[in-house]
């Protein structure tokens, strides 16, 4: 009976997002910081170690795969050389189940895995993801779950403003209200 439950909630699906907003000037004037007792560095996902972020946060291969075939910018946020999260950031012309976007970048699937949450990894990787496209983006946009309280504070952390409520309606993996994010 679970699985029949699963199955249909994968059938029919209501999502409830803030969409977030951060221009680079916000973003450069922004100092994170992690205990000294750990070396955060990042590794860009790519082909030949994609496979990780199934094992940081069970997330399907499949969609990590279909994200690198997008040309979607992944990277790993790592602690002593250990990847322990990750983040994406998409530009104009890559697919997206709720959002469409020009002249902009949208980061998305920000992760940190739980053992290592409150070392402020995930305003870092943010920042990383970011920091890599600010000469080619000025703004950049997130979206996080309505109750997902703690991405809403991280994201605060760098200076990032909710500029709208937003409920989408899936069927059948279609999104029948996609938002579309346009800057100028």
């Amino acid at each position: 009976m679970r699985k029949v439950v699963q199955y249909i909630c994968r059938l029919f699906s209501v999502y409830k997002l803030f969409l977030y907003e951060v221009d680079v000037e916000t973003v450069e004037h922004t100092y994170i910081q992690t205990s000294t007792d750990y070396k955060v560095t990042f590794q860009r996902v790519d082909t030949s170690n994609y496979k990780l972020v199934s094992n940081i946060s069970g997330e399907s291969l499949g969609n990590v795969k279909r994200m690198l075939s997008y040309k979607d910018y992944g990277v790993f946020v790592c602690v002593n050389g250990k990847p322990v999260g990750y983040g994406w950031l998409k530009e104009e012309g890559s697919k997206d189940a709720f959002f469409s976007f020009e002249n902009c970048a949208y980061l998305c699937r920000v992760y940190v895995h739980p053992y290592y949450r409150g070392m402020n990894l995930y305003p870092m990787t943010i920042k990383y993801l970011v920091d890599s496209y600010k000469s080619k983006y000025s703004k950049f946009y997130l979206a996080i779950e309505h109750k997902n309280q703690a991405s809403i504070k991280g994201a605060a952390k760098i200076g990032f403003k909710q500029i709208k409520d937003l409920t989408f309606v899936r069927i059948l993996r279609y999104t029948f209200n996609k938002c579309k994010i346009t800057t100028l």
